[in-house]
């Protein structure tokens, strides 16, 4: 029997609606999410190949919308998923779920679109790989040293496109190309087939059997030319191209791409730019003969991060003047290596004239929070000081273990409620060890100082960040 030709499949599944629970943390499309997770995975994929720096491209262009691969399915499915979904909901669809198909019928109408495509030259793709993304939940980052968890983080980038389909690709060390592409639409029935289709369509050239392959994906010779011709483009060994078609920029639309991916990468990644492990380029090519061009790298950080600092909005995890100081903290600080019983981790100390006392922590050159478990308090009778955390695998040990799981799936806050009993103990004692030696390393109040320190705008002005 000839292989089945590539195609958007809809296979036999469970009822689902236009907002399935999967996207509906990330549809709020806050920019530095998307944008956070997508270079995530790039990093932990170019640190899986032992590649530095990892570079990350953001490339704006417009396309034909006919040249997106599967599309005649898409839309066939999509009329199927209003139906359906309108004649269970009475004949009208929930006010969210009306505004997701505006979204799409306004894309299907349009001859071009925006397209977003995000190249690493990381480890790259391979069918194990691509079952991780296509997955939900699914993680193929075993090894301690990875920032998050291989694939979850890509179902942020999914709202990114008014159309809710993704594509991607990669070439793998052997030099074998293979794609795929995943959109959420929603459960619906095909004429002649009693059983009900699920809402996530996969490009794929069909499905297997077993829990363990997934799918057959397109290969070499049958990956569609869209996605082949962006592979063409890495330059690497290796790596992966990640597609937005439908771009929406983020519903950003007054802001220009390099502003939206600039001040989230510097902002959440200020250590690994720093430390040379990380550049980012953004370039437009939207008008014919003519390609924008930007870098992100250590020689131009400081410059970005004090471009941004001013901007009253947050970026969604961290602010602008926030990031812009624990930057300058990290660059400029004492640092000092403090030793736990479950591992090492990097000290910057600096005071904070500001009179704010603030512990910042970073994990593998991510930004995580500077809201920590057991710190709350415990800096009331010291001078006030900026310090940045700098937790790393190759020497945080246990502890670099008990933050990554204590952060949850977008990697934003700590919580010892996601450890065990045993490793939550382990933790919080790491965690009283590295408050003890910060006392230590700070200075105490004077007396008078410290009598009108409770008072706020006496004297001294205490604030904390800590929970």
């Amino acid at each position: 029997m000839p292989p089945d030709k590539p195609d958007l499949r809809f296979g036999p599944g469970s009822n689902s609606g236009f907002t399935p629970a999967g996207i509906a943390a990330f549809d709020d499309l806050r920019p530095a999410t998307v944008v956070r997770e997508l270079i995530q995975n790039a990093l932990d994929a170019a640190r899986q190949a032992n590649v530095s720096p990892a570079v990350v491209r953001f490339c704006l262009s417009k396309h034909a919308r006919n040249a997106i691969p599967g599309l005649k399915s898409y839309k066939r499915a999509f009329k199927r998923a209003v139906e359906s979904q309108q004649s269970m909901m009475g004949g009208k669809l929930a006010s969210q779920a009306e505004l997701v198909r505006k979204r799409i019928a306004a894309a299907l109408s349009k001859s071009s679109v925006d397209f977003l495509t995000v190249f690493d030259n990381g480890i790259g793709l391979d069918e194990e790989r691509m079952n991780a993304l296509l997955s939900d939940g699914l993680s193929v980052k075993g090894n301690n040293g990875a920032t998050g968890t291989y694939g979850n983080g890509h179902a942020t980038a999914i709202p990114a496109s008014d159309l809710r389909y993704v594509l991607y690709g990669g070439i793998t060390a052997d030099g074998q190309r293979i794609s795929a592409g995943h959109a959420v639409l929603a459960s619906h029935y095909v004429d002649g087939d009693e059983h009900r289709r699920e809402g996530d369509g996969f490009y794929v050239r069909g499905f297997k059997p077993d829990a363990v392959a997934l799918f057959d994906y397109p290969t070499n010779d049958q990956v569609p030319e869209l996605i082949n011709k962006n592979i063409d483009r890495i330059e690497s060994g290796c790596g992966t191209v990640v597609i937005i078609p439908a771009f929406n920029h983020f519903l950003e639309k007054k802001q220009a791409l390099w502003e939206l991916i600039s001040s989230a990468a510097s902002a959440n990644f200020f250590v690994a730019i720093e430390e040379g492990e990380l550049e980012i380029e953004v370039e437009d090519s939207r008008q014919i003969g003519i390609t924008q061009f930007a870098r992100l790298d250590r020689a131009t950080l400081s410059e970005v991060l004090k471009t941004h600092r001013e901007k009253k909005r947050s970026s969604g995890l961290i602010s602008g003047l926030k990031a812009f100081e624990a930057h300058r903290t990290f660059q400029r600080g004492r640092r000092q290596v403090f030793r736990t019983s479950k591992g090492a981790i990097e000290i910057h100390l600096a005071d904070n004239p500001a009179g704010i006392t603030r512990v910042d922590l970073c994990r593998n050159g991510m930004w995580i929070t500077n809201e920590l478990p057991g710190f709350y308090g415990k800096f009331a009778d010291r001078v006030p000081f900026h310090a940045v955390l700098s937790l790393k695998a190759e020497n945080g040990g246990c502890l670099h273990k008990f933050v990554r799981q204590a952060e949850g799936p977008l990697h934003d806050k700590l919580a010892a409620k996601r450890l065990d009993q045993p490793q939550r103990r382990e933790f919080q004692e790491a965690m009283r060890e590295i408050v003890e030696q910060l006392r230590q390393q700070t200075s105490v109040l004077k007396s008078d100082a410290l009598k009108w320190a409770p008072k706020f705008g006496q004297v001294v002005k205490v604030e904390y960040a800590f929970v």
